[in-house]
């Protein structure tokens, strides 16, 4: 393990928290951080920000936690402290970003699914950057997981599980902010 990898996934542990402390809220509070384009277009921007921390229900809440984890077992050598929170914050706001621009049909969004597709792009370019084979095999199935989706959807084994469908552009969006933290990231020394 890297050196940097305890302090990685401290980060990741500081991420979820939030998700598990709304689990906790009441209703009337959660439904003031959903992603929801008329309050937003009403000025409650921080429904952008806070819409990712709530989730559909318990399953919806572990699948993502686990979909995180898994990215940062797997890539986390591939991602510092500062990387991560920056394809964490980056990957947040093109998927808000996304879909208030691309998705205005879209009444409402919950979940931390595509600031996970972000950190796993982050993680899987930097290593691709590094030439290491992970990188560039983590790519490639990211590459290959939103393509599908594009084309067929979220797999019928997950939106069953889920009393709402999954929003698969989130993902698409996600990726493309954490894409972008990559390159934020080198500005920085410390994240290298």
């Amino acid at each position: 393990m890297p050196r940097a990898w305890p302090s990685t996934a401290a980060t990741a542990g500081a991420i979820v928290a939030p998700a598990l402390a709304v689990t906790a809220l009441p209703g009337a509070v959660t439904d003031a951080l959903i992603y929801q384009r008329e309050a937003i277009l009403d000025g409650e921007l921080w429904r952008t920000l806070t819409a990712h921390w709530v989730h559909l229900d318990t399953t919806h809440l572990l699948i993502n936690m686990a979909g995180l984890a898994a990215v940062v077992l797997v890539l986390g050598r591939f991602l510092s402290p500062v990387r991560l929170l920056l394809a964490t914050a980056l990957g947040g706001i093109a998927v808000s970003l996304g879909l208030f621009l691309l998705a205005p049909q879209l009444d409402w969004y919950v979940g931390l699914s595509g600031v996970v597709s972000g950190i796993w792009a982050a993680a899987a370019l930097h290593g691709s950057l590094r030439r290491d084979w992970l990188g560039f095999a983590a790519i490639a199935l990211l590459a290959a997981k939103l393509a599908w989706e594009q084309v067929q959807g979220a797999p019928v084994s997950l939106t069953e599980e889920m009393s709402d469908a999954v929003i698969v552009d989130a993902h698409l969006y996600g990726m493309l902010g954490g894409l972008l933290a990559v390159p934020l990231a080198r500005l920085w020394r410390t994240a290298d």
